[in-house]
C-alpha cells in the first residue's frame, strides 16, 4: 500500500467520523474535524499526495458537509465564505449554488438567492431541490 492510498484511507476515515458526529448531534466535534480538513485543503496540503480525482471528490464532500454544519449552527457568514471560496476553484458544483441560495434566502437577499438557484439548475437540471427553492423565491416576489 503506497502513501497515497494510506492518506486517502485516513481522510475517508476522518470524514466518516465527522459524519457520525454530525448525525449523532455532536455538531461542534464534526465542525472541528471538517474545519481541520478544510484548512489543509485550502493550504494545498494534499496537493500531489492524493490523485486529482480523489482531491476533487474530497473537496466537494468537505465543502458540502462543512458548509451544511455551519449553516445548521447559524454561522451563515462563514458558510457563505466557505462556499464562495470553493466556487473560485470549481464553478460546476450545483449543490454549492443551491446551498448559497438557501443562505441568501434566509438573509432576505431574494435576488441573490434566485440567481444561485438558477445557476444550480443550469448546471444540474435534475436538481429538484433547486427548482423547489426557486419556486418559493418567485412566489415571495
Amino acid at each position: 500500500m503506497n502513501t497515497t492510498t494510506v492518506l486517502e484511507s485516513e481522510l475517508n476515515a476522518l470524514i466518516q467520523l465527522a459524519i457520525n458526529k454530525y448525525q449523532s448531534g455532536q455538531l461542534d466535534e464534526a465542525e472541528s474535524i471538517y474545519r481541520s480538513i478544510y484548512e489543509q485543503l485550502i493550504q494545498n496540503k494534499f496537493e500531489n499526495k492524493i490523485s486529482k480525482d480523489s482531491l476533487k471528490k474530497l473537496h466537494r464532500v468537505i465543502i458540502l458537509n462543512f458548509g451544511d454544519i455551519l449553516q445548521t449552527q447559524g454561522k451563515l457568514t462563514e458558510a457563505t465564505q466557505v462556499y464562495q471560496q470553493y466556487l473560485k476553484i470549481d464553478q460546476t458544483f450545483a449543490d454549492v449554488y443551491n446551498n448559497l441560495g438557501n443562505i441568501f434566502q434566509v438573509q432576505g437577499q431574494l435576488e441573490s438567492a434566485k440567481e444561485c438557484y438558477e445557476k444550480a439548475i443550469e448546471i444540474k437540471p435534475s436538481l429538484a431541490e433547486a427548482y423547489n427553492n426557486l419556486g418559493i423565491i418567485l412566489s415571495e416576489q
